[in-house]
C-alpha cells in the first residue's frame, strides 16, 4: 500500500502520501466501519449478508485494515473498533437466539469469529510497538513474531512467504502481559484504574501520564504536576473523565480529554462520591479550631487524644465550587477513610479497638 520503497522509513514521514495516495471512501470506513455495524438495525434475513461481510473483513482483509490504520496514525484504535465490532456479534447472538425461540429459522452464528477477533485484539496490542511505527511491520515483525497458536498467524503466515522465520523461542501462545507501556524515564510511584477499567494513570515523580488499559496508548499527558510529587494518590470521577491527585492538603482535579487542571479543593482526605459526582473531603480539627496535617487518613502523632472534629465538604466536580459543609464531632480519632464511593467515612479510634462507620448522606450518621 502507497508504494513505499523501503520498510525502515516510519509512518510519520509519509502522512502526505498516505492522504494522496489512499481514497477518502477508505480512510474513512477504516475508521469508522464498526460505528455503521453497531448502529444498523436487524431485519432477520439481510444480516446473513452483513454477517458475510464482516466475516470477510475479518477473515481476509484483517492485516490489510490494520496496514491502513497504521499508515493513518491510528493503529491504537483498533482494539476498540474490534471490540466495538464484538459487541454487534454478541447482540446478533441474541437476536439468533429469539428467532430460534419463535420457531423461525436460528441464525447459526458459530464462536468461530468471537475466538477470532479476540485474538486480533491480543496481535495489536502485544504488538503495538511495531505496528504503530511503521506500516510494513504488520508483515515483517508482527506476524513472524505471532506466536504458533495463534488465530491471525496461522491464517496469514502461509500468505506472506517472503518474511522471515523465527526459527527458535517463539512461543506457543499469547503472554500473560498484555503489553508494556514505557512512558517515564524513572520509577513509576502510583497506578489507578478508572471505573470502567478501560483507562488507567500511572505517576512518576511529578510526571503523570493517563493510558488505555488494553494497548497502554498514552491518552492524555504526560503532564507536571511539582506540589503533588510525593505521596500523591489518584482518584478517578465515576464517569472517568477527570482524575483527582491527592497532595499534601489539597487535590487538583484534572479534565484528562483537556489534559490541563480544572481546579482545586482543600481538605487532607478526599473521594469522588460515585452516585451524584460530587467531591467529598476532609479535615481534621481539635476543639480550639487548631487544623491537624494528615497524609493517606492518617492523624500526626499528638499528645490531645481528646475531642476532635471532622469537617467534611461537599465540592462542585464540574467547577470546584463549595456546595456544603457538615462538621462531625467525633473524639479519639485514629485514622479515618472515605469509601470508594464516598458514601460512608469509617473513623479508627486511637485508644480502643474501634470503627465508627459514618453515612454521610444519613443525618443519623453514625451506623
Amino acid at each position: 500500500m502507497c508504494s513505499l520503497d523501503s520498510s525502515v522509513m516510519k509512518n510519520v514521514n509519509i502522512l502526505s502520501t498516505v492522504k494522496s495516495t489512499i481514497p477518502p471512501l477508505v480512510l474513512y470506513s477504516s475508521q469508522f466501519w464498526a460505528d455503521y455495524l453497531v448502529h444498523t438495525p436487524s431485519d432477520g434475513p439481510s444480516d446473513h449478508k452483513l454477517k458475510e461481510g464482516v466475516k470477510l473483513v475479518i477473515y481476509e482483509k484483517l492485516l490489510f485494515w490494520i496496514e491502513t490504520m497504521s499508515l493513518l496514525g491510528k493503529a491504537y484504535e483498533v482494539s476498540s473498533i474490534l471490540k466495538r465490532a464484538l459487541s454487534w456479534k454478541v447482540c446478533f447472538q441474541v437476536i439468533s437466539a429469539i428467532y430460534l425461540m419463535l420457531g423461525c429459522q436460528p441464525l447459526n452464528l458459530d464462536n468461530e469469529l468471537t475466538l477470532y477477533i479476540h485474538d486480533a485484539t491480543r496481535f495489536i496490542s502485544v504488538l503495538i510497538i511495531s505496528i504503530s511505527q511503521s506500516a510494513p511491520h504488520v508483515y515483517l515483525s508482527a506476524l513472524p513474531f505471532a506466536p504458533e497458536e495463534s488465530h491471525v498467524a496461522r491464517k496469514f503466515r502461509l500468505r506472506f512467504p517472503n518474511t522471515f522465520v523465527v526459527a527458535q523461542g517463539k512461543p506457543s501462545q499469547w503472554p500473560m502481559a498484555v503489553f508494556t507501556a514505557e512512558h517515564h524515564q524513572y520509577p513509576v510511584n502510583d497506578v489507578a484504574f478508572s471505573p470502567d477499567k478501560s483507562t488507567f494513570s500511572s505517576r512518576s515523580g511529578d510526571t503523570v501520564c493517563i493510558c488505555d488499559s488494553e494497548t497502554g496508548h498514552c491518552i492524555s499527558g504526560p503532564f507536571k504536576m511539582p506540589e503533588c510529587k510525593y505521596r500523591s494518590q489518584a482518584h478517578f470521577s465515576p464517569t472517568g473523565s477527570h482524575i483527582l491527585f491527592k497532595c499534601r492538603s489539597y487535590a487538583v482535579v484534572w479534565d484528562i480529554e483537556a489534559g490541563e487542571e480544572q481546579f482545586r479543593v482543600k481538605g487532607s482526605d478526599f473521594a469522588f462520591i460515585h452516585h451524584d459526582g460530587r467531591i467529598a473531603s476532609a479535615d481534621w480539627f481539635d476543639e480550639d479550631g487548631n487544623l491537624y496535617n494528615s497524609e493517606g487518613g492518617n492523624l500526626d502523632d499528638s499528645e490531645d487524644k481528646g475531642a476532635m472534629r471532622i469537617l467534611v465538604k461537599s465540592w462542585d466536580a464540574s467547577n470546584g465550587a463549595l456546595i456544603c459543609n457538615r462538621l462531625l464531632d467525633v473524639n479519639d480519632v485514629g485514622a479515618a477513610q472515605f469509601s470508594p464511593d464516598g458514601h460512608f467515612l469509617a473513623i479508627a479510634k486511637r485508644s480502643e479497638s474501634i470503627i465508627e462507620l459514618w453515612d454521610l448522606e444519613d443525618s443519623k450518621d453514625l451506623r
